[in-house]
């Protein structure tokens, strides 16, 4: 399984247009195939970031998906006119046994209310699905922030609109004078 963390932060006023865009492209992304799971969601912390989390049988649906057409249009246009930066993490079940100090995880849970205790990732609420929260967080879970649907994944790739190292893509980094 391929998860993927799309955290972007859009140009003052430009949030609303990122929610319609998302919404033209989703028969498209039903027609696509291999997604198990996509939900967006708003940083508790910063108000002004949203999450777009997603779950794919395998890398290549998620390929397929980033050289749709459409999608690509998509992406250019957020890149050029709505999106002040992100960060985009693609990222591979991880294998609790196999856990080392030599990668980088991500890790994800989810619960059915807000958090009473406060976690160490970043809480996110669900803009589609009212009560559902999900943390975030850098590295392996320590136990305190395990639930029963914490998953560990360990980051392929991870890259922003800025720094494009890992990025897949050509595009050009964007100065940061947004």
């Amino acid at each position: 399984m391929i998860a993927l963390f799309f955290e972007v932060t859009p140009l003052s006023g430009h949030a609303q247009r990122y929610f319609e865009l998302a919404a033209v492209l989703k028969p498209e992304l039903e027609r696509n195939g291999g997604l198990l799971f996509i939900d967006r969601y708003t940083s508790v912390e910063r108000p002004d970031v949203v999450l777009s989390h997603s779950l794919w049988e395998n890398e290549e649906h998620l390929i397929r998906w980033r050289e749709h057409s459409k999608h690509r249009a998509v992406q250019l246009a957020g890149r050029e006119r709505h999106f002040r930066d992100y960060r985009l993490r693609i990222a591979r079940l991880a294998d609790p046994s196999r856990i080392t100090d030599n990668a980088r995880y991500v890790w994800a849970s989810h619960y059915e209310a807000e958090p009473n205790e406060r976690t160490l990732g970043e809480l996110y609420q669900s803009v589609y699905r009212e009560r559902k929260f999900l943390v975030v967080g850098d590295g392996v879970p320590v136990q305190q922030d395990m639930s029963t649907n914490t998953q560990t994944f360990e980051i392929v790739r991870d890259y922003t609109m800025h720094d494009r190292a890992e990025a897949p893509q050509q595009y050009p980094p964007v100065a940061r004078s947004r």
